[in-house]
């Protein structure tokens, strides 16, 4: 159905006051006309008639080549949509237009340090001890004379003595323990017969070494000089030579008595 042409003026005029003025529009198709359907027919959908507020006539627009007609309510625009490119390693954002600032990175060249090996060397110290032998002698030293076992023992051996028995050193009067005296290997005298004991007997002038005492077994090596074995020594010998054996007493001629004597000599193979 068309209208007459001062007619569709009259009511385009109208209608676009109503849109300048702000008022909303509704679009309405005629009540007497049956929709049809678009797809039905193969021709476009028409345009919906709009309903226009009580006293404002209503008017029917034809429907426009392009397709069908739409109502738009303008209102506040709306935030447009902005995409930022930076550069090739930026990240596109869809959004509000928003500044962007984009710094050049700055990078430090990689610095390698090289392995360090520490390498422990185990020490091995080995200590190798020349063989000896040790041989062990016996024999009586007795107290009437000097003994000269006949064993030769190298300097630096070690030598090991022990001594028991006793020995009858004469007739003493210089104290209390008047009489026979007799000597263990160590220096300790008592008198023949009579069980109690007397203090060591020092005399300078008897005695083979002075500061030794009266009775005692002494030991030498070589041309050294006497020592004290006493009843059990142990020492190195300071130089080579022969060992022998003494009693502590410059007078022998009237001693009687022995001593049992072993010592060992450790010497180098």
């Amino acid at each position: 159905r068309r209208v007459g042409t001062a007619r569709f003026a009259a009511a385009a005029a109208a209608l676009l006051a109503l849109v300048g003025a702000g008022t909303a529009v509704t679009l309405l198709r005629p009540a007497a006309e049956a929709p049809t359907s678009a797809a039905a027919t193969g021709a476009p959908e028409p345009v919906a008639q709009a309903a226009l507020p009580v006293g404002v006539p209503t008017v029917s627009l034809p429907a426009t080549p392009s397709g069908p007609a739409s109502a738009t309510t303008t209102g506040p625009a709306a935030s447009p949509t902005v995409t930022t490119s930076g550069p090739t390693t930026g990240t596109a954002s869809t959004g509000p237009a928003s500044a962007t600032s984009t710094r050049g990175l700055s990078s430090s060249p990689a610095r390698t340090t090289p392995a360090r090996t520490t390498t422990t060397t185990a020490r091995t110290t080995t200590t190798t001890k020349p063989a000896t032998t040790t041989r062990t002698y016996s024999m009586s030293v007795a107290a009437a004379k000097e003994v000269v076992t006949g064993v030769t023992v190298p300097a630096g051996s070690s030598v090991s003595v022990r001594a028991g028995g006793s020995v009858v050193g004469g007739y003493f009067a210089v104290d209390s323990c008047t009489g026979q005296n007799e000597f263990s290997p160590s220096g300790a005298r008592s008198v023949t017969g009579d069980a109690g004991s007397c203090p060591p007997l020092f005399d300078a002038n008897e005695a083979v070494l002075p500061g030794a005492p009266i009775g005692a077994l002494l030991v030498r090596i070589g041309t050294g000089g006497w020592s004290l074995a006493a009843g059990s020594r142990a020492f190195t010998a300071a130089s080579g030579g022969t060992v022998a054996f003494t009693v502590n007493d410059l007078k022998r001629s009237d001693n009687s008595g022995e001593f049992s004597v072993t010592y060992s000599v450790t010497a180098p193979a």
